[in-house]
Order: C-alpha cells, then structure tokens, then sequence
C-alpha cells in the first residue's frame, strides 16, 4: 500500500525538522485533542483552510541594540490559508498569507510581509516518485539582526528583501524496500530591497544538487548517506573587498528510525568543504553534524532535541562562521486543552577572518489553551541575550507576548 509522500527541500530529509526545532517553531502532537481547524470542501473537489492570527505583545529591545535601548508595544496581524487537491497518489497544496507588524513606540520597525509557496507530489509508480515545491517570500530581518547588526545608526528601517526556492526530489525505490535513493536539485535565490549601497553585495544565487541513500536495516530504522554539493553566486563584489563565491561539498553518514509512538530522528556526521572562488579568502575543511530528535515517553508529553555544526557565509564582514548550535524543548499536555513548553536554544559562532566570536542565548516558556478545536489562546516569555567579543553586536533582550489563533 502506498503511502502519501511529503516533500522536504532540505537535507538530510529531517533537516526541515531540525530547522524548526532550532527556531523555536516546533509544536510535537501530544494527543488527540487541540486546535485542529476545519477545511472548507469546495466544488472543485478542493480543499480551502483559512487560519488567522493576532498577537499582541511587548519587546524591551527593539532594535536589538546594546545601547540606548527601545522598548515597545506591538500588534501583528497573520492571515493564513492553504489549498489542497489530490490523493494519495497525486497530490498538491497551496499555502499563502501575510504579516503585519505595528510597533506602538517604534514606527521605524514596522514591516508587511507576505508568502506564498506550493508543493507537489506524484507516485508514477510504487518505486518511483516525484515532489516539486516552489516559494517566495517578500521578507524582513529586524533592526539589530543580519546584516544590520550591530549598525542600528545606520539601518533606520527594517532589511527587506525577496527569498526564491525552487526544487524537487526523484525518488527511486519503493517506500517498503531495503535500499532506496533520493535525488534532488535546489535553486535559491535572496534579493534585498532597500539599503541598496550596503546590501547589494549579499544579493545571491546558489544552485545545490545531491543524493540520499537510505539502506534499511531494522523495522522503521534506516541507515543513510547522503552526499551534496552547492555553488554560491554573489551578484556584486564589494570593490572594498573580494569575491565571496564558493562551492560547498558536504558528505554525511548516520541512522534514521521511527519508533511508532514513542521515539523518531535522525543523527549523522561527516564532512564539509567550502572552497572560495578567491584565494584571498580561507577555505574551510571540517566536521560538520546533524542531530534530530523527538521522545514521546507519554502519549501526552513530548521532548524535542536538535544539535548541528556547519560552515555558513555571514551576513556582515569575515570568510564564513563556524557554527555550532543545540537546542531543546519539552511540551506537556496536563488537561485535554491545556498545555506547556519549555525551550532553550544554544548557538556558538566563530568568524574566520574577522575577530569576532559570539554566544547566543534564548530560553522560552509559553502556555497554550485549546478553548475550542477552532480557537486557541497563546501566552509566551522569551529571553534572549548575545554575548560577543564586538561590543556593537552583544544584546539581551525580554518579550511577552499573547496570541490568539482563530480557525473554522
């Protein structure tokens, strides 16, 4: 019998988990009850499910500054919507919306962002299968944060800029069988669109392609090897400084499983090399790993746990970062709609090229209320604090905030 597939871009294939998880986006399914909206049937045979979101909270720091610190109350505002067709054989989903922030004391920090990205899958046959997804997304970093860190003088306005993916995976092999490949081939592209004569030399495009083995080893439990290369373009060189393209080659081998109802993840290690098109630059050669993981010791409790190291390209000045992150949290079910989760995140980046050294902190407590299946209420604390060899880039900073998600 086959299954329906799910597509994800990034690899190794839990590495969207990972992301999540890291991010603090994460929410693991502890039972059966909870928000849970209800798609509208359609005449066409599709289905349309409407979300909207309000929040309402409070920001002691926010620009990200370490001196001279703005605090604010804000609103945002995010209608969401996703559109699905198909079976499980042929399938496809639309999802798009938008978010609004407003700033009471901070105008500068207002920002309008919208989304939009698709997804498709086919099985041609039960061993071969393709997903197709596509994205945009008209974006922001806030004040204080890429590459407007530490020059908050300067940066009088949010970084926008325009993000593209576009991909797809080849499957060979059926889902039951003991060796099976995915292919893959990935197009990014990142476009700012003010602050143009600092931030057109981060405008880029990378092109990545690779291949996952999967060799199944023991009921639900893979072991794998996954092997990718990318190339990064930069559209124009800073004249004050050299080319930053490279290529990045990253092999990795580790184990897969999922333990129906209690355990699934995944852990792998290997190598990475980013080589730079300009000798002036430092190449980097060197371990990089990828740990994800959830437990579910109860049907009604959940612990997440992420860890990583990679060699990724800064936002400001330096060859590349050496990063190291770790992040957990552990979300608990006490009655049938209420709920808690606790998060801590860890990220250590060194430069290379630059003195700069930097450990970022950030703790979370939320509780979420399920007033209805249609009707959730979200209250969260959030903690953070950057700690840097550069004083203009080390901050803390506190937010609060309740949200309110609204469904049919």
């Amino acid at each position: 019998m086959r299954t329906k597939g799910k597509f994800m871009l990034d690899t190794p294939k839990k590495l969207g988990l990972l992301a999540a998880i890291c991010a603090g986006s994460y929410t693991a399914v502890v039972g059966a009850e909870g928000f849970e909206p209800a798609p509208i049937k359609l005449d066409s045979g599709m289905t349309l499910t409407p979300v909207l979101t309000t929040v309402v909270g409070y920001d002691d720091n926010v620009a990200n500054s370490n001196s001279d610190e703005k605090d604010s109350m804000y609103t945002v505002i995010s209608p969401r919507a996703k559109l699905e067709a198909g079976n499980d054989i042929t399938n496809g989903t639309l999802d798009f919306g938008f978010d609004s922030g407003w700033y009471v004391d901070s105008s500068d920090d207002d920002y309008f962002d919208h989304s939009v990205s698709a997804r498709g899958h086919h099985e041609f046959t039960a061993k071969y299968r393709l997903d197709l997804d596509a994205s945009y997304r008209r974006t922001h970093d806030a004040r204080g944060t890429g590459i407007s860190e530490g020059n908050q003088g300067v940066f009088d306005d949010v970084t926008k800029y325009n993000y593209y993916v576009v991909g797809g995976v080849f499957g060979l092999g059926a889902q039951s069988s003991d060796l099976r490949f995915d292919l893959r081939s990935l197009y990014k592209k990142k476009d700012y669109r003010n602050f143009e004569d600092v931030t057109q030399y981060r405008d880029y495009d990378a092109v990545e392609v690779g291949a996952t083995t999967y060799w199944n080893v023991m009921p639900k439990t893979d072991l794998l090897l996954d092997i990718g290369y990318e190339q990064i373009d930069y559209d124009v060189t800073d004249p004050s400084t050299i080319s930053r393209d490279s290529d990045v080659f990253k092999a990795l081998a580790g184990v897969e499983w999922d333990i129906t109802g209690k355990t699934e993840g995944r852990a792998s290690i290997g190598w990475q090399n980013k080589d730079f098109d300009d000798n002036g630059r430092e190449d980097f050669d060197g371990v990089s790993w990828d740990v994800a993981l959830t437990w579910k010791p109860k049907e009604y409790s959940a612990l997440t746990f992420a860890t990583g190291r990679e060699a990724r390209d800064p936002d400001t000045f330096g060859d590349y970062i050496k990063e190291t992150y770790a992040s957990a949290s552990w979300r608990h079910k006490w009655l049938d709609r209420f709920s808690t989760e606790v998060g801590t995140k860890y990220v250590g980046e060194s430069y290379t090229g630059v003195d700069r050294d930097d450990d970022y902190w950030r703790a979370s407590l939320a509780a979420i209320y399920d007033f209805r299946r249609w009707l959730q209420f979200k209250g969260e604390y959030v903690w953070s604090d950057q700690d840097s060899n550069v004083d203009s880039v080390t901050y803390d900073k506190n937010v609060v905030y309740l949200s309110v998600k609204v469904a049919l």
